[in-house]
């Protein structure tokens, strides 16, 4: 058995192991307020949330942005191709889990204000 703890700024993989990938989350600049937009094309991402407090933003292909308050230790699945942000507390921890080819070639990112990405 290992242990892995994470105390950093931002986000950080942890571990990865096969086909998974787990991350930890952390306040930083990136996620107190909405940044930017980011889409991963053929993989789930979930979220679960530690401690502190977190709200996810999915903004639909209309635009329309959907945020949810998040629950301690509920997991949220953001499903292949959705646009998605997450802001956190400053307080807050939130371990991510996905698959470990998820990758900068299957993720798309486009700045908060839209831009000429697709988002």
């Amino acid at each position: 058995m290992k242990e892995i703890t994470y105390h950093g700024e931002g986000y950080s993989t942890v571990l990865t192991a096969g086909e998974w990938r787990v991350g930890m989350l952390r306040y930083s600049d990136r996620f107190a307020a909405l940044t930017g937009w980011e889409r991963h094309r053929e993989t789930h991402e979930c979220f679960i949330l530690l401690s502190g407090q977190g709200s996810m933003l999915v903004r639909g292909e209309d635009g329309k942005i959907e945020k949810t308050e998040m629950k301690r230790n509920a997991i949220y699945d953001v499903l292949p191709g959705e646009w998605h942000h997450i802001i956190v507390s400053p307080d807050a921890t939130v371990l991510i889990v996905e698959n470990a080819d998820t990758s900068s070639q299957n993720t798309d990112k486009c700045p908060a204000e839209g831009g000429d990405c697709g988002c």
